[in-house]
Protein backbone atom coordinates (compact mmCIF):
# COMPACT_ATOMS: atom_id res chain seq x y z
CA UNK A 1 0.00 0.00 0.00
CA UNK A 2 1.30 3.40 -0.94
CA UNK A 3 1.62 6.03 1.79
CA UNK A 4 -0.27 8.65 -0.18
CA UNK A 5 -3.45 6.58 0.01
CA UNK A 6 -3.19 6.52 3.79
CA UNK A 7 -2.88 10.29 3.93
CA UNK A 8 -5.52 11.16 1.36
CA UNK A 9 -8.03 12.71 3.74
CA UNK A 10 -10.48 15.18 2.33
CA UNK A 11 -11.34 18.22 4.35
CA UNK A 12 -14.73 16.70 5.23
CA UNK A 13 -12.82 13.83 6.84
CA UNK A 14 -10.89 16.32 8.94
CA UNK A 15 -14.12 18.04 10.04
CA UNK A 16 -15.85 14.72 10.77
CA UNK A 17 -12.85 13.46 12.74
CA UNK A 18 -12.82 16.65 14.80
CA UNK A 19 -16.56 16.23 15.41
CA UNK A 20 -16.09 12.64 16.60
CA UNK A 21 -13.43 13.75 19.09
CA UNK A 22 -15.68 16.62 20.19
CA UNK A 23 -18.69 14.35 20.71
CA UNK A 24 -16.68 11.86 22.76
CA UNK A 25 -15.61 14.68 25.08
CA UNK A 26 -19.05 16.34 25.03
CA UNK A 27 -20.83 13.08 25.82
CA UNK A 28 -18.62 12.47 28.83
CA UNK A 29 -18.99 16.04 30.13
CA UNK A 30 -22.73 16.15 29.43
CA UNK A 31 -23.43 12.86 31.21
CA UNK A 32 -21.13 13.54 34.18
CA UNK A 33 -21.34 17.31 34.66
CA UNK A 34 -24.35 18.40 32.53
CA UNK A 35 -22.28 20.83 30.45
CA UNK A 36 -21.10 21.09 26.86
CA UNK A 37 -17.48 22.13 26.15
CA UNK A 38 -18.29 25.46 24.49
CA UNK A 39 -14.64 26.36 23.84
CA UNK A 40 -14.27 23.21 21.73
CA UNK A 41 -17.39 24.24 19.78
CA UNK A 42 -15.70 27.52 18.90
CA UNK A 43 -12.44 25.85 17.90
CA UNK A 44 -14.16 23.28 15.67
CA UNK A 45 -16.37 25.94 14.09
CA UNK A 46 -13.26 28.04 13.34
CA UNK A 47 -11.49 25.03 11.80
CA UNK A 48 -14.57 24.22 9.75
CA UNK A 49 -14.90 27.84 8.61
CA UNK A 50 -11.24 27.94 7.57
CA UNK A 51 -11.57 24.69 5.63
CA UNK A 52 -14.77 25.89 3.93
CA UNK A 53 -12.99 29.11 2.91
CA UNK A 54 -9.84 27.36 1.67
CA UNK A 55 -11.72 24.76 -0.38
CA UNK A 56 -14.39 27.25 -1.51
CA UNK A 57 -17.40 25.08 -0.77
CA UNK A 58 -20.96 26.34 -0.87
CA UNK A 59 -20.84 28.50 2.24
CA UNK A 60 -24.52 29.37 2.15
CA UNK A 61 -25.66 25.78 2.86
CA UNK A 62 -23.57 25.61 6.02
CA UNK A 63 -24.65 29.07 7.18
CA UNK A 64 -28.33 28.25 6.59
CA UNK A 65 -27.97 24.96 8.48
CA UNK A 66 -26.26 26.70 11.40
CA UNK A 67 -28.84 29.51 11.53
CA UNK A 68 -31.75 27.10 11.25
CA UNK A 69 -30.49 24.87 14.03
CA UNK A 70 -29.68 27.88 16.20
CA UNK A 71 -33.24 29.16 15.87
CA UNK A 72 -34.87 25.76 16.41
CA UNK A 73 -32.81 24.85 19.46
CA UNK A 74 -33.03 28.35 20.93
CA UNK A 75 -36.82 28.07 20.80
CA UNK A 76 -36.56 24.63 22.40
CA UNK A 77 -34.26 26.05 25.08
CA UNK A 78 -36.71 28.83 25.89
CA UNK A 79 -39.89 26.73 25.80
CA UNK A 80 -38.68 23.58 27.54
CA UNK A 81 -35.59 22.02 29.01
CA UNK A 82 -32.17 22.42 27.55
CA UNK A 83 -29.37 24.85 27.87
CA UNK A 84 -27.33 27.29 25.89
CA UNK A 85 -24.61 24.69 25.40
CA UNK A 86 -27.06 22.52 23.46
CA UNK A 87 -27.88 25.47 21.19
CA UNK A 88 -24.20 26.19 20.59
CA UNK A 89 -23.44 22.49 19.98
CA UNK A 90 -26.22 22.14 17.40
CA UNK A 91 -25.26 25.40 15.68
CA UNK A 92 -21.68 24.12 15.38
CA UNK A 93 -22.94 20.82 14.01
CA UNK A 94 -25.06 22.56 11.38
CA UNK A 95 -22.15 24.73 10.30
CA UNK A 96 -19.81 21.76 10.05
CA UNK A 97 -21.96 19.20 8.21
CA UNK A 98 -24.58 21.24 6.40
CA UNK A 99 -28.31 20.81 5.87
CA UNK A 100 -28.45 17.16 4.82
CA UNK A 101 -26.16 15.92 7.54
CA UNK A 102 -27.98 17.98 10.14
CA UNK A 103 -31.38 16.62 9.15
CA UNK A 104 -30.19 13.02 9.20
CA UNK A 105 -28.44 13.55 12.55
CA UNK A 106 -31.50 15.20 14.13
CA UNK A 107 -33.89 12.52 12.89
CA UNK A 108 -31.64 9.67 14.04
CA UNK A 109 -30.93 11.26 17.42
CA UNK A 110 -34.66 11.86 17.90
CA UNK A 111 -35.40 8.21 17.17
CA UNK A 112 -32.67 7.09 19.59
CA UNK A 113 -33.98 9.44 22.28
CA UNK A 114 -37.54 8.15 21.81
CA UNK A 115 -36.45 4.50 22.00
CA UNK A 116 -34.39 5.19 25.14
CA UNK A 117 -37.26 7.05 26.81
CA UNK A 118 -39.67 4.21 26.00
CA UNK A 119 -37.24 1.65 27.43
CA UNK A 120 -36.91 3.69 30.63
CA UNK A 121 -40.67 4.06 30.82
CA UNK A 122 -41.24 0.32 30.37
CA UNK A 123 -38.55 -0.52 32.91
CA UNK A 124 -39.80 1.88 35.59
CA UNK A 125 -43.48 1.47 34.65
CA UNK A 126 -44.05 5.18 35.19
CA UNK A 127 -43.61 8.48 33.44
CA UNK A 128 -40.39 10.16 34.58
CA UNK A 129 -39.88 13.88 34.21
CA UNK A 130 -36.13 13.60 33.94
CA UNK A 131 -33.83 15.68 31.77
CA UNK A 132 -31.67 13.55 29.53
CA UNK A 133 -28.27 14.76 28.33
CA UNK A 134 -28.45 15.69 24.68
CA UNK A 135 -24.87 15.03 23.57
CA UNK A 136 -24.98 11.19 23.66
CA UNK A 137 -28.05 11.06 21.45
CA UNK A 138 -26.69 13.64 19.00
CA UNK A 139 -23.41 11.70 18.93
CA UNK A 140 -25.22 8.48 18.07
CA UNK A 141 -27.22 10.29 15.38
CA UNK A 142 -24.04 11.80 13.96
CA UNK A 143 -22.31 8.40 13.90
CA UNK A 144 -25.32 6.95 12.08
CA UNK A 145 -25.06 9.77 9.54
CA UNK A 146 -21.35 9.04 9.08
CA UNK A 147 -21.89 5.30 8.60
CA UNK A 148 -24.74 5.87 6.16
CA UNK A 149 -22.79 8.55 4.30
CA UNK A 150 -19.47 6.73 4.03
CA UNK A 151 -21.06 3.45 2.97
CA UNK A 152 -23.16 5.10 0.26
CA UNK A 153 -26.46 4.00 1.77
CA UNK A 154 -27.52 7.59 2.39
CA UNK A 155 -27.14 8.65 -1.25
CA UNK A 156 -29.06 5.53 -2.32
CA UNK A 157 -31.93 6.35 0.06
CA UNK A 158 -32.04 9.98 -1.10
CA UNK A 159 -32.09 8.87 -4.73
CA UNK A 160 -34.88 6.41 -3.97
CA UNK A 161 -36.97 9.09 -2.23
CA UNK A 162 -36.27 11.55 -5.08
CA UNK A 163 -37.47 8.99 -7.64
CA UNK A 164 -40.64 8.29 -5.66
CA UNK A 165 -41.51 11.96 -5.33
Amino acid sequence: MHYSTLLSFGYYDIINSALVVFFVIATYKDVRHREIPIILCGIITAISFALHMVFKTGHIEFIIAAAGLAIIYFIQCVLSTGGGGDVIMMTMLGFCIGITGSLVTIICSGVYTFVYMMCVRIKTKSVCNVEYPMAPFVFSGFMTYMVLGYTGILSYVFQLVYNIL
